[in-house]
């Protein structure tokens, strides 16, 4: 029996190993799924902002349980072009609050 549909964040670290960061599902990101090249930007609670690039992603259809997405991501560093928009864009969130 088939389970629900699940998109998952996998983190890839430098060792080759993955690591959930979240389950949800497509709504998350407004019904777009993430796609290679992409970058997120994405707020921990009680830590700045972490930065990942979208590295891959693979459909998962097992024979009984969950089905759905498997995005892998990379942290990165952003230059200080990417952390201007970033500013920018929390300055204007506020402003429209």
């Amino acid at each position: 029996m088939k389970g629900e549909f699940q998109l998952r964040l996998y983190q890839v670290h430098e060792d080759g190993g993955y690591e959930q960061m979240i389950g949800t599902q497509l709504s998350h990101f407004a019904g777009v799924l993430p796609a290679v090249g992409d970058t997120l930007t994405i707020w921990h609670t009680g830590s700045p902002y972490s930065y990942f690039e979208v590295v891959g992603r693979h459909f998962i259809e097992p024979r009984e349980g969950t089905f759905g997405w498997a995005i892998m991501v990379r942290g990165f560093y952003p230059d200080s072009h990417f952390l201007e928009l970033i500013r920018q864009w929390v300055s204007d969130t506020e402003q429209l609050g």
